[in-house]
């Protein structure tokens, strides 16, 4: 009967699809082979309720026997370390090529209990496709080889506090299923493709020398990188729905934010926040097919970042609100919520401008003077030049607004000579209406109509002052339609 650790049915290896069955499962024994090599050894094997018999390793039951993994696992350790020492013997090249072919192999191990590796880890540490009953304790722990997490399971708390990962740090498709504690850790190339953060995932003041890579990671809390610094972080695809924090953190080269038509990377209840950040290259920021929200860029200069087919929405395509924007902003605490917004979006309408997005830049311009007539409320006055421009053209973003409101001026003086006194070739007379008509429809365009006179002071002040009144307006529906024709 073949009692040798059954490790894993479902070994995974990295040949093409294509290979045939029987290369496919030579490749799965030749990977069981190597790590029974490796970890299992000699263990007493454990039979399972499948049949199969299990190292206390590979063993898949939760409630294993705690002391015997400790034992084993602490025999395996040492064994390494020893084999460590003895490469101090060897010359430099002889001892880099030996040290190559040592690894700390716990593929498919099922831990039970807290584990850690102690502070310096010279070779390459393999914990790919385990799991993690209990808590991984790693702080302060030096990678100096490739650290590879790739499929792991870590069912309670990942604790990588103060860690430093000097090659490679791989966490394909690993799963935290509890809080990943990431805070004041080193990366040199931090790789977490397809990775899901079920709870807190904390990159507080961690720092990536190269690669930051989170393509299509799945982040379902709080998403913290405050205060951390990033030189290449690449967010594809990824999935936020909650905070994301990046105030005060360090972009130091590209930052890319790039969703598709079925994930716009940032989900109804996500938050970015991009407060203080420092930003040495703003034109190597850059969100595509992205949801965002304005009060987003709150206390940071927007106008070299690069968007591409942007929603700026709420979820289920509700359109931005301005009481909703600057409710938002409230609630953060931040004070002079209507100055921060209408700086804000003053810089994201020259973005677009700048880009020729013309239609954005509208909405955004009509924001920043919504947000600014209402930051004092002697601002919203009939008496406020800020409001007579909101109520005559909507800032000269509406030529329909526009025209209505000046087909409005001109009969209003239409009314007013209807109701004055004026000279019919010298004889006192009222107009009729469609005379009155008339005569503000010459007045406005600078046209005389010579057998009629004013002849009272209010006559000739109605006709002095829409020779004023009307041109302004017909300069702002100029406005609005030029800016129409550019959208």
């Amino acid at each position: 009967m073949d009692i040798s650790c059954h490790i894993n049915n479902e070994i995974h290896h990295n040949l093409e699809n294509s290979c045939s069955n029987e290369v496919e499962e030579i490749v799965r024994e030749s990977i069981r082979s190597e790590i029974r090599r490796n970890l299992c050894g000699d263990l007493q094997t454990h039979k399972h309720s499948d049949d199969n018999y299990y190292c206390i390793f590979h063993l898949p039951n939760k409630d294993k026997n705690i002391e015997e993994f400790r034992k084993a696992s602490g025999k395996v350790i040492t064994k390494i370390q020893n084999q460590i020492k003895q490469l101090n013997d060897l010359t430099d090249v002889k001892k880099e090529s030996e040290k190559a072919k040592i690894k700390y192999d716990f593929r498919y191990v099922r831990f039970p209990c807290v584990f850690g590796l102690g502070n310096t880890v010279e070779i390459e540490a393999d914990f790919s496709h385990a799991t993690f009953f209990n808590d991984a304790y790693f702080m302060k722990t030096e990678f100096l080889g490739y650290a590879n997490f790739d499929s792991v399971s870590f069912h309670k708390l990942a604790y990588f506090i103060f860690a430093k990962f000097n090659a490679d740090a791989y966490f394909f498709s690993t799963k935290f299923l509890g809080k990943a504690n990431f805070k004041y850790t080193f990366f040199s190339n931090g790789k977490f493709t397809k990775a899901m953060f079920s709870e807190i995932a904390d990159f507080e003041s961690s720092e990536f020398v190269r690669h930051a890579n989170f393509i299509e990671a799945i982040f379902v809390k709080e998403a913290n990188f405050k205060q951390s610094k990033l030189f290449i972080a690449n967010f594809r695809d990824a999935e936020f729905s909650n905070i994301v924090n990046f105030e005060s953190a360090e972009f130091l080269n590209f930052v890319i934010f790039r969703g598709n038509n079925r994930n716009f990377v940032f989900n109804e209840n996500a938050v970015l926040n991009l407060q203080n950040a420092m930003i040495e290259k703003p034109e190597k920021i850059s969100f595509h097919t992205v949801r965002l929200e304005p009060s987003w860029f709150v206390d940071i200069d927007a106008r070299k970042f690069v968007f591409t087919i942007c929603h700026w929405q709420y979820s289920d395509n509700e359109k931005i609100k301005l009481a909703t924007e600057l409710q938002k902003l409230r609630s953060q605490n931040i004070e002079n919520p209507h100055k921060h917004l209408t700086k804000t979006c003053w810089q994201l309408a020259d973005n677009h401008e700048e880009s020729k997005s013309y239609t954005t830049a509208s909405d955004f311009r009509k924001f920043a003077q919504e947000s600014y007539r209402q930051e004092d409320k002697n601002k919203v006055k009939v008496w406020s030049l800020q409001w007579w421009y909101w109520l005559s053209s909507n800032y000269g973003e509406s030529p329909l607004k526009a025209a209505v409101v000046l087909g409005i001026i001109i009969m209003i003086y239409a009314i007013g000579y209807y109701s004055a006194d004026f000279k019919i070739s010298d004889i006192q007379v009222h107009l009729s209406f469609s005379q009155a008509i008339l005569q503000s429809l010459a007045t406005a365009t600078f046209q005389n109509i010579e057998h009629i006179k004013p002849n009272s002071n209010t006559g000739v002040f109605l006709m002095v002052s829409e020779k004023i009144i009307v041109p302004l307006q017909a300069a702002l529906l100029a406005l609005a339609i030029r800016r129409k024709f550019m959208r």
